[in-house]
């Protein structure tokens, strides 16, 4: 018996150390769990008291007028309007085959056209002018052309010009 008794005590003995084992990393688990929901309390009230905390205002406000891009109302005026400015009219400068004069004379592309007119035009926004490029002829573009080069020199109506010029052709 004593062979058993010796058995069961050794046994017993196993599943005890097991079992303090088991619990001692239970409690290590419960007391970093604890340690934890401490300090997140900490925090908890700690940022409660600064959002309870009546909100200082400081010494010396800086006031200015509240910018607006776009008026309220049409009353809503802020002096005279600027007026778009008019590019300065450069005088059409003679070919050079007519000015060397050894060779024919170039055709004048814009001799049914109305110059007054294509110079507005050529003061309007490139979207304005964009719109009535399809009405125009192919001396009118032509001649719009040439303003245009010879004034503002905008990129993209020369290409759209360019553009509605080889859709004629």
């Amino acid at each position: 018996m004593d062979m058993l008794e010796r058995r069961i005590r050794d046994a017993v003995a196993t599943l005890l150390s097991r079992g303090a084992k088991a619990l001692e990393r239970t409690a290590s688990d419960l007391e970093q769990a604890a340690s934890e929901l401490r300090s997140a309390q900490r925090r908890s009230s700690e940022a409660e008291r600064v959002w309870a905390e009546p909100r200082q205002e400081p010494d010396t406000m800086i006031r200015s007028a509240p910018l607006r891009a776009v008026p309220d109302s049409p009353s809503d005026e802020r002096g005279p309007t600027a007026e778009r400015p008019v590019p300065p009219v450069r005088p059409v400068q003679p070919r050079v085959d007519a000015a060397v004069g050894g060779g024919p004379q170039a055709p004048d592309l814009g001799a049914d056209v109305e110059p007054d007119g294509l110079r507005e035009l050529a003061t309007g926004t490139v979207s304005e002018i964009r719109s009535q490029l399809a009405d125009l002829s192919p001396s009118q573009l032509r001649s719009l052309r040439q303003i245009e080069t010879e004034n503002r020199n905008r990129v993209t109506l020369l290409t759209a010009i360019d553009r509605a010029l080889d859709a004629d052709q």
